[in-house]
Formats: C-alpha cells, sequence, structure tokens
C-alpha cells in the first residue's frame, strides 16, 4: 500500500512555491521551532508573512473563546495578507513544525506591489488561489459530510507534507486539531478515522499516515470502486 505523500522535491519547489527574489531585499527570515506564536489576534499587524519552509497554522478565536483554526499553510504560502489593510491582526498564526519565515514590513509589501510587476503577478496568483480555496472550504462544509469533509483535510494536509522532508505536519495532527478545523467534536473525528483505517485508507496506529485510497471517500458511490488516478501515477512513479 502506498502512503501520503509520495512526492519530494529534494532540489527545487514547484515554480509556484518558491521564493518570490524581490523577499531577498526586503524580507528577514527566522527559523522558528515547533509551537511559536508568531502572532496573536488582535495584535498589532505590521508585516506579511512568507513560509519558506515548514508549515503555519491560522486560527481565530469563536465568540465564545473557542479556537477555530481557518487554514494551514505549507511552504510557498503568504499570510497575515489582512494586516495589508489593517492595523490589528485578525487571526492567530502558531508554527506547526520548525519553519523558516519571511517577514516583511507593510510598507516593503506595497512598495513591491507597485513597482515590481513580476512579484505582485505572483502575490496576485496567490491570493486568487487562495479566495478559490477559501470558496471550496465553505461549499465543502455546507453540502459534504463530515466523513467527506475529513477526507478532504487529510489529503490536504498530506499535501503539506509533501512539500518538505523535514518534520511532518501529520505527525502534529491530534484528533482536537482535527476536530477544531472541521467545527465538529473529538469523538466523532477519532470514529471516522477509524474507519478510515479499518478501509484501509490510513496506516495503522500513530502518527498518521494518509494514502492514496482516501480520495475515494470524496467520490460519488457509483465511482468509488473505480481505479483511483492516483494508484496509476504511483505505479508509473515506482
Amino acid at each position: 500500500m502506498d502512503v501520503i505523500p509520495l512526492p519530494r522535491f529534494k532540489e527545487k519547489l514547484p515554480a509556484r512555491n518558491r521564493r518570490p527574489s524581490a523577499l531577498d531585499k526586503v524580507g528577514t527570515p527566522f527559523v522558528l521551532p515547533a509551537d511559536t506564536v508568531l502572532y496573536r489576534q488582535g495584535e498589532s499587524a505590521e508585516s506579511l508573512y512568507y513560509l519558506e519552509s515548514g508549515a503555519v497554522m491560522v486560527g481565530v478565536a469563536s465568540a465564545g473563546g473557542e479556537p477555530i483554526i481557518v487554514a494551514v499553510h505549507g511552504p510557498g504560502a503568504f499570510f497575515g495578507a489582512r494586516s495589508l489593510r489593517s492595523e490589528a491582526h485578525k487571526t492567530t498564526a502558531a508554527v506547526l513544525v520548525q519553519s523558516t519565515v519571511i517577514a516583511v514590513a507593510k510598507a516593503d509589501i506595497k512598495s513591491l506591489l507597485r513597482t515590481d510587476a513580476t512579484f505582485a503577478g505572483q502575490f496576485a496568483m496567490q491570493m486568487m488561489r487562495r479566495a478559490a480555496a477559501l470558496e471550496e472550504e465553505q461549499v465543502d462544509r455546507v453540502v459534504n459530510s463530515l466523513e467527506k469533509r475529513l477526507a478532504r483535510a487529510l489529503l490536504i494536509l498530506a499535501s503539506v507534507d509533501a512539500e518538505s522532508d523535514e518534520a511532518r505536519v501529520l505527525e502534529r495532527m491530534t484528533e482536537s486539531t482535527l476536530a477544531g478545523m472541521l467545527a465538529t467534536d473529538p469523538l466523532s473525528v477519532r470514529e471516522l478515522l477509524q474507519e478510515f483505517r479499518e478501509a484501509g485508507h490510513l496506516g495503522p496506529g500513530e502518527p498518521l499516515s494518509v494514502r492514496s485510497s482516501l480520495v475515494r471517500v470524496l467520490l460519488p458511490a457509483h465511482l468509488a470502486d473505480l481505479p483511483s488516478p492516483l494508484d496509476e501515477l504511483t505505479a508509473l512513479a515506482r
């Protein structure tokens, strides 16, 4: 049985995930250990951030004070973008695994957007992908069952893992964390994880390992038994 993540980009990241060269002149890089809080909801927003390596989890506190996970970002992501129009952060960003983050002052980002067409295009494309992903997540939450939402979240997290040879994001995912991502309770997540394991979609035990067959959970019932394109790609890669 193959286990996701399979692809590894040992020499260089895919083009869309490579650091824009413009950041070399204006950015300040930091290597941050796991569990570092980069900024908190309500704090002054002075910078935009670019994730060079690792993973960052972004969340917001609900009206009742409970944390709600908004996104998990992998290498190549800009985050904290709302700081460009706000004096305070609307979310909290915490480092999931050791990560290299580049901080860029708001004034420098705004200057690059005005004067560097290449950077402006890269930034715009990522914001467009982010908006499309948010729209998909909203549709997912309204239309799909918890089972499909969890499967989709695990596949996305496995994709984040695939972009790094370093510490794995899935190793830090607990039932409570996944429940926070899906706005549900940990018991429901535990039961579904067990169902996925029994179906062979997850590796046995901990830490979590996602198999490519998990994508079948997202398919309509009449397509779920057909060969997975991921299986065919895996066979070709061997």
